[in-house]
């Protein structure tokens, strides 16, 4: 299992930038553990798409337009 473990995330981009993420998962990234982050200040905290198996636990997320996104699409 990949960890994103332990970081201070804080500022990406502005909120007239929808498309900044802080952590993103793309394209069938599976088994991934997103744990003891601290992410703020933010548009998006984490954002997971297509993927199987991703564990997002025991984060801190404030002052985020989203703190999680889960996308899933057909194949």
């Amino acid at each position: 299992r990949n960890r994103i473990s332990g970081n201070h995330v804080r500022s990406v981009g502005s909120f007239d930038q929808l498309n900044t993420y802080a952590v993103y998962l793309d394209g069938q990234t599976s088994n991934n553990e997103i744990n003891e982050n601290i992410i703020h200040d933010v548009v998006r905290a984490v954002v997971v798409r297509n993927g199987q198996d991703n564990h997002i636990v025991q984060n801190a997320m404030y002052d985020c337009f989203i703190g999680v996104q889960i996308e899933q699409y057909a194949e």
